[in-house]
């Protein structure tokens, strides 16, 4: 049995057309009041690279340890996968049943 959520309409972690008017894109001076977007900015392009581009999954294979992690405070027991998806027109996730362990599915509009 699987689990579907269909999320139409609506940018799931962050839109393209971030990246094209970014602060880092521009190649402007990032301050103090452009440094938490900078940042995400960082963030979500490092995710695209792991991942090898947008739409795609970067799987760990390996739980995170304190050099490697990209989350402050990653659990150590866990295993990850990220990734930046353009859901303007509409994108849909499936997850298998739960039968044992734990997993959770992060959704960010950004």
């Amino acid at each position: 049995m699987l689990m579907k959520t269909n999320i139409k309409n609506i940018i799931t972690i962050i839109g393209l057309s971030f990246f094209s008017s970014g602060i880092l894109a521009s190649g402007k001076t990032v301050d103090l009041m452009t440094a938490v977007q900078a940042e995400s900015e960082l963030m979500f392009n490092n995710a695209i690279a792991r991942a090898s581009g947008v739409n795609q999954f970067d799987h760990s294979r390996k739980p995170a340890t304190v050099e490697t992690q990209s989350i402050v405070r990653s659990q150590s027991d866990m295993l990850y996968s990220h990734g930046v998806f353009d859901a303007s027109k509409s994108i849909e996730i499936t997850m298998p049943k739960r039968t044992t362990g734990y997993h959770s599915l992060h959704l960010f509009d950004a």
